[in-house]
């Protein structure tokens, strides 16, 4: 029994005795192991925070030189330039390394600092990337006014002075002064074309538009109503009672006028007169000297839906007195509206009339004196100065977001735009009060390309502009009435 107990303990000492080599040689294998990499991992919401943080403002400082400005809340570190060369090839530039096209004064910008990038020869700095893998490029509208500040000139596609013959010249179509051009209810008929004679009358007005030729500082007038009892017009000592021919609506326009113009007993001066805008009612206009031409266009008895040309609706004449024409597209006639009623309306002898204009196809001006060649140029900037009003109240209640105005790169030869931007109704309606009348002239600047060659072979573009009355009713809304002045149109290529 001894003996087996010997034996049992043995055993166990044994057992005891591997267990304790194994356990020992795996520890051996397991501290031996290469130890794995420590990285300091930094939550990925941390990163999005710095990602989001960053902002940057690339401002042109000369024509091969731009200041790279922090804008944001920490501080950022460029890796990368981007820069086009004169045939809009792309570069990405390693700024840690010298080179001969571009160069920056400093990698690490602080919030509220800037750096300098100097690009050389023909290349251009278009954006930055940051070590974040975030892109930050030129903005245009910056680069335009730098053009400006720099005294670059622009070309101004409008002369000082026109006529209302001498618009004809830029129109796409010279046939819509005379038709089809505008749908209306109420149609207009000519019934004086004369030059160079004697005007002498007393009329009722509900607009007016009294504008100088800065050329020769005569007046060109524009006068919107209707006849009633006692109106009259001498053209050349021959009567005309208005109230006769115009009970309805008339429209009078006289060019390089001389002599006496008042309104409700008030010298005019340039501007634009609201009468029945404001007041619900007619303002008289009195009338004394000789024009070089008057047209007017009535109707006294044809009531219905037509189509006629464009020429009653075009004023031309410096209405702010700054010696640039403005050329005037005006469809508003009498009154002001909203979404629960027709907007320009009148009631004659108990019976409502509405006076509803709207553009049968875009008023489209082409601005063939400044030729593109697109091998030559890249860009074109643009800078347009004009005023806006309509007669809806209510705005966007009344009226559907529509095309008002587009400018662009025009391609003759196929009929087609190939680049431009639109101005629409909702966004132009801020810029004006409908009742009383008021209006603020508007300043907007484009950058448009120019399809290079290699995409579409060697090609000749203009700069054209389209303005658009698109609204004519359903039911009581989509009805609103225009008064667009376009003032200044310029143009710097690049």
């Amino acid at each position: 029994m001894n003996i087996m107990f010997s034996k049992g303990l043995s055993e166990v000492v044994a057992i005891v005795l591997a267990f304790s080599i194994i356990s020992f040689s795996i520890l051996y294998i397991i501290t031996s192991m290469p130890r794995p990499i420590q990285l300091d991992v930094k939550p990925i919401s941390d990163k999005l925070k710095s990602y989001a943080s960053e902002d940057v403002i690339i401002y042109p400082l000369s024509n091969s030189s731009w200041a790279i400005i922090n804008t944001g809340s920490i501080s950022i570190n460029i890796s990368y330039i981007v820069a086009f060369d004169d045939n809009l090839n792309k570069i990405i530039l390693n700024p840690m390394k010298n080179n001969d096209r571009c160069t920056t004064s400093g990698l690490s910008i602080v919030p509220g600092k800037s750096i300098e990038i100097t690009c050389f020869n023909e290349y251009r700095l278009v954006s930055v990337i940051t070590q974040s893998g975030r892109v930050f490029s030129i903005d245009p509208q910056l680069y335009i006014s730098h053009l400006r500040q720099l005294g670059i000139p622009m070309m101004s596609l409008l002369p000082i002075s026109l006529s209302t013959s001498s618009l004809a010249l830029y129109l796409s179509n010279p046939e819509i002064l005379e038709m089809n051009s505008i749908n209306t209810t109420i149609p207009l008929q000519l019934q004086l074309n004369s030059s160079n004679i004697n005007i002498t009358g007393s009329i009722s007005a509900s607009l007016v538009f009294v504008g100088r030729n800065p050329i020769n500082n005569k007046f060109n007038v524009l006068i919107i109503g209707r006849g009633i009892g006692g109106d009259s017009l001498s053209i050349e000592g021959q009567n005309i009672d208005m109230s006769k021919i115009a009970a309805f609506r008339y429209r009078l326009r006289i060019e390089n006028f001389t002599g006496e113009l008042k309104i409700e007993g008030s010298n005019a001066l340039p501007g634009i007169y609201p009468c029945y805008i404001d007041t619900d009612t007619l303002c008289s206009v009195n009338i004394d000297g000789e024009a070089d031409r008057v047209t007017l266009y009535t109707n006294t008895s044809s009531i219905g839906n037509s189509v006629i040309g464009l020429d009653p609706y075009i004023f031309i004449g410096d209405l702010d007195n700054n010696n640039s024409t403005e050329i005037v597209f005006v469809t508003q006639d009498f009154s002001v509206g909203d979404s629960s009623k027709i907007n320009d309306a009148l009631t004659i002898s108990g019976r409502q009339h509405l006076y509803l204009d709207s553009t049968v196809s875009p008023i489209r001006l082409i601005f063939s004196q400044r030729p593109i060649d697109n091998k030559l140029y890249r860009t074109a900037v643009l800078s347009l100065r004009f005023f806006y009003w309509d007669n809806s109240i209510d705005d966007i209640s009344d009226n559907d977001n529509r095309i008002i105005m587009r400018i662009g790169i025009y391609d003759s030869e196929n009929d087609v735009f190939v680049y431009s931007v639109y101005l629409s109704y909702y966004e132009l309606c801020r810029y004006r009060g409908v009742k009383p009348f008021t209006y603020s002239y508007i300043s907007k600047d484009f950058v448009l390309y120019i399809p290079h060659p290699d995409e579409v072979g060697r090609k000749t573009y203009y700069i054209a502009l389209e303005l658009y009355d698109p609204y004519s009713n359903l039911g009581n809304i989509n009805d609103a009435d225009f008064i667009i002045g376009l003032e200044y149109i310029g143009i710097f290529l690049g």
